[in-house]
């Protein structure tokens, strides 16, 4: 490795750091998301014990179409 100065070392390892914890914090909002979400927010409205609350097919009309 190149020889650097004091001040040029010490802002490298900081930004070395800064990404470390940036990756580390990005990691856990990609494992909250995985696994916290689907248990908050279940997909199509779906909980335990109900029924399916949103159904689109029947009640939105088709579009028109034009000839």
């Amino acid at each position: 490795m190149l020889h650097m100065s004091e001040p040029v070392l010490a802002r490298y390892a900081l930004e070395q750091r800064r990404g470390q914890e940036f990756e580390k914090k990005m990691a856990m909002r990609q494992y909250l998301a995985s696994t916290l979400m689907p248990v908050l927010n279940p997909p199509n409205g779906m909980t335990i014990g109900h029924e399916k609350r949103f159904e689109y097919s029947s009640h939105v009309p088709e579009r028109p179409r034009s000839i």
